[in-house]
C-alpha cells in the first residue's frame, strides 16, 4: 500500500476513533463472557481502555508503573498506558470509576494529595482507602463521543492535558469546554479464551489451509450449495475440512432449524438443493455459533481494523493456518476469511505489484476467500493490507486450536 493511502488512514483514525464507547464494569465483565458451562471461561479481558486526549490524540501514560509517578500524555507507543475501568460506587444517581492500570492493579489514577485546586497534579498512586475522593472520577459524556474526567473531590474541576505537546502534563482544570479537557475513551482488543473448547485437540489446521488453497479461486459448488455471498459458506467448509463436526451431525431437511445457531450444518438433499443453516453461510449468524457453542479455542475481538493492525505483532502470535478472521461491525460482520499460512511478507497482496503490501520482510498472514464475484475468489490475501484498507471495522479473529 502506497505512504500516502496509509497517511490517509492516520488522518481519517481522527474521525473514527470519537465514538461513544459503552465502559464495561467488572460486573459486566460476567455478563459478556458468561456461558452455558460455568468453567468455559480461562480469561476475558474486556475492560481494558486507553485513555486518549481529544485534541492532541496522545495517549493518558505514566510511563514506567510506580506510585507517584506523573501523568502526562505522549503519542502511541508500547508504554502507552492502559486501564480497566472500575465502577466503584453511586453517589446521588452518579456513578464513579477508579482507573488500574492493567499491570499493576495496586495502583489508581490519583489527585495530588487530594487537593480540588487549579493545576493540581494527576498521577499513580497506590489504593489509598483513607482517600477514595482523590482516586474515584465521574465520566460526563459529551455529544461528539468524548468525556469529561470529574475526580469525586471536585465538582467543577475536570482532567486536562495542559498543550497538545509530546509529554504535556496532565492536572486539574476549571471545565470550560476545552478539547484538551475532552478525552476518548477507547477499549483494547477483547480476548476471549475457552477452557473446553470442543475441538481444541482434534482440530486439523493443516487440513483446513490446504483445502482454503485449493478451493480459494475455484469456490465448490459440487459438494457445498452456492449461497450467493459466499465468504462464510467457503469459511465453513473450511474448517469443516479441518474437523469441525455439524451441529446436529445428521441434519433433516425441514427438521432440523436452520435459523437456530446452536446448529451449524449444510445437507445436500438432491443433486443441486442443500438444507443449509444460517450459521454456516452467514457471518453473523457464524459468530453467533462459534462464540457461544465453544467451538474456537480464543476469539479475538478488535474495535476497529486499524487497532488490530497496530497489534499486528500479537495477532500474528495467536492466529494462524487454519484460523478464520472476518471484518465489519458487531451487529452485522460482512465478510469471512480463512488464513492458510504465516510467512514472511512478500510486499504483494493478491499477488500483485499494484497492491503494495508495507508489511514487506515482516510476518504476515495469508488469507483465501469466496466471494459473489469470480473476481473475489482469490488466494495470497494479505491480512495486514486488509487490516489497513478496512481499518474503520470491526475485526474478529478465530484461534481454532492452542496446538500451535
Amino acid at each position: 500500500m502506497k505512504a500516502t493511502i496509509k497517511s490517509l488512514k492516520i488522518v481519517l483514525l481522527i474521525v473514527i476513533v470519537i465514538s461513544n464507547i459503552a465502559l464495561c464494569t467488572y460486573a459486566e465483565d460476567i455478563q459478556l463472557t458468561s456461558r452455558t458451562k460455568s468453567d468455559t471461561i480461562i480469561s476475558s479481558d474486556s475492560c481494558n481502555y486507553y485513555i486518549i486526549n481529544y485534541s492532541s490524540l496522545k495517549y493518558m501514560t505514566s510511563g514506567t508503573l510506580k506510585s507517584g509517578n506523573n501523568i502526562y500524555q505522549k503519542k502511541f507507543n508500547i508504554l502507552s498506558g492502559k486501564y480497566h475501568i472500575k465502577k466503584v460506587r453511586t453517589v446521588s444517581g452518579v456513578d464513579y470509576y477508579s482507573f488500574v492500570p492493567v499491570d499493576d492493579t495496586s495502583l489508581r489514577l490519583d489527585v495530588y494529595n487530594a487537593s480540588d485546586s487549579e493545576g493540581a497534579n494527576i498521577q499513580l498512586f497506590s489504593y489509598n482507602s483513607a482517600y477514595p475522593q482523590a482516586q474515584e472520577f465521574r465520566l460526563i459524556a459529551n455529544s461528539d463521543g468524548t468525556y469529561y474526567i470529574m475526580p469525586r473531590l471536585s465538582t467543577t474541576r475536570v482532567l486536562a492535558s495542559v498543550s497538545d505537546g509530546e509529554n504535556a502534563n496532565i492536572e486539574l482544570a476549571t471545565k470550560s469546554g476545552s478539547s484538551l479537557q475532552k478525552w476518548i475513551i477507547k477499549r483494547d482488543k477483547l480476548v476471549t479464551t475457552y477452557s473446553n473448547s470442543l475441538n481444541d485437540s482434534t482440530y486439523s489446521p493443516s487440513r483446513a489451509g490446504r483445502y482454503a488453497i485449493r478451493q480459494g479461486a475455484n469456490p465448490n459448488f459440487t459438494d457445498y450449495p452456492d449461497t450467493g455471498s459466499n465468504c462464510c459458506n467457503f469459511a465453513s467448509q473450511c474448517i469443516y475440512a479441518g474437523g469441525v463436526e455439524f451441529k446436529p451431525n445428521s441434519p433433516v431437511k425441514l427438521i432440523t432449524s436452520r435459523d437456530d445457531t446452536d446448529n451449524w450444518f449444510t445437507e445436500k438433499v438432491l443433486a443441486s438443493e442443500f438444507w443449509t443453516s444460517l450459521s454456516w453461510s452467514k457471518s453473523t449468524e457464524f459468530y453467533q455459533h462459534m462464540s457461544e457453542n465453544f467451538e474456537a479455542y480464543r476469539i479475538i475481538r478488535y474495535q476497529s481494523a486499524w487497532d488490530a493492525a497496530v497489534d499486528f505483532d500479537y495477532v500474528c502470535s495467536n492466529v494462524s493456518m487454519g484460523d478464520v478472521w472476518q471484518y465489519g461491525n458487531m451487529e452485522y460482520l460482512e465478510h469471512s476469511m480463512v488464513i492458510y499460512n504465516r510467512t514472511e511478507c512478500d510486499g504483494l497482496h493478491k499477488g500483485s505489484e499494484s497492491n503494495e503490501c508495507p508489511r514487506y520482510g515482516l510476518t504476515d498472514l495469508i488469507y483465501a476467500q469466496n466471494n459473489t464475484a469470480t473476481a473475489n475468489n482469490y488466494i495470497n490475501g494479505h491480512v495486514y493490507y486488509a487490516l489497513l484498507e478496512y481499518f474503520d471495522r470491526n475485526v474478529v479473529f478465530y484461534d481454532m486450536t492452542s496446538m500451535l
